[in-house]
């Protein structure tokens, strides 16, 4: 890597004094990444406990449910797979929501009705997964989707 960059940094002319001050400039460079890398802050979270409380409570009354800590986030699985994700201001998006699978063509439906509540999720919306704000619904509406989650990922797909 560091020839390749002093490759593309010397010009033909340049005295093998200057070759040798970029060289070593690079290798220093280099160095103090390994020693000092950039330290990313987390995104502040904006959830004071209400939203992963409701959550939580409508994923945990579904029987055989379990949660985990999964890339950092509470993270709710059947026996096997994961049905929903809480998600805190994701990489500073701005979102409290439950990342939710849902049936084919149920995602665009819900964002062509309502864009404020519903969004297509990072990693997981090309899958078909749809993001919900949980401050925008309610328990029952939102209690739906849960269990409709949970019953796309146990039950064999269509």
């Amino acid at each position: 890597m560091v020839f390749e960059q002093q490759a593309k940094l010397v010009r033909d002319g340049d005295s093998l004094e200057s070759r040798a001050l970029l060289s070593s400039h690079l290798l220093w460079t280099m160095t103090m990444r390994k020693r000092n890398p950039p330290t990313r802050q987390p995104a502040p979270r904006l959830d004071d406990g209400t939203q992963l409380r409701r959550l939580r409570r409508l994923c945990l009354s579904i029987p055989g449910t379990t949660e985990k800590v999964s890339h950092g986030a509470p993270t709710f699985f059947t026996p096997k797979r994961v049905f929903a994700t809480f998600v805190d201001n994701h990489h500073d998006d701005g979102h409290v929501a439950a990342w939710l699978p849902a049936g084919p063509g149920v995602q665009e439906a819900l964002i062509e009705e309502a864009s404020d509540v519903y969004f297509r999720p990072p990693y997981v919306g090309c899958k078909g997964w749809i993001g919900v704000e949980l401050a925008k619904i309610d328990d029952d509406r939102l209690g739906a989707l849960v269990r409709e989650g949970f019953n796309r990922i146990v039950r064999p797909r269509d």
